[in-house]
């Protein structure tokens, strides 16, 4: 996906296998570009940097508000 003024960058943070898994599968069935790296300290598992546009990030900011079971926390800007 090219960036242009219609995408934009946002940042997902997981705190548990369990939580990283689930959003690679939402990701990729969603067909959105992403990143991730482990960090796996105390407080975080992974790190996720995500290229999409509005209706994308509304999708995820959704899914995280579900009561799944998963722990993920939804950023936007500078990181």
């Amino acid at each position: 996906m090219a960036t242009d003024n219609k995408t934009m960058r946002f940042y997902l943070l997981t705190h548990s296998p369990f939580s990283h898994n689930l959003l690679i599968g939402t990701l990729t069935a969603n067909d959105i570009e992403y990143h991730w790296d482990y960090v796996q300290n105390e407080e975080v598992y992974s790190k996720f940097v995500v290229i999409g546009d509005i209706n994308q990030y509304n999708l995820i900011k959704e899914f995280t508000q579900e009561n799944n079971g998963a722990s993920i926390s939804l950023e936007y800007g500078s990181y």
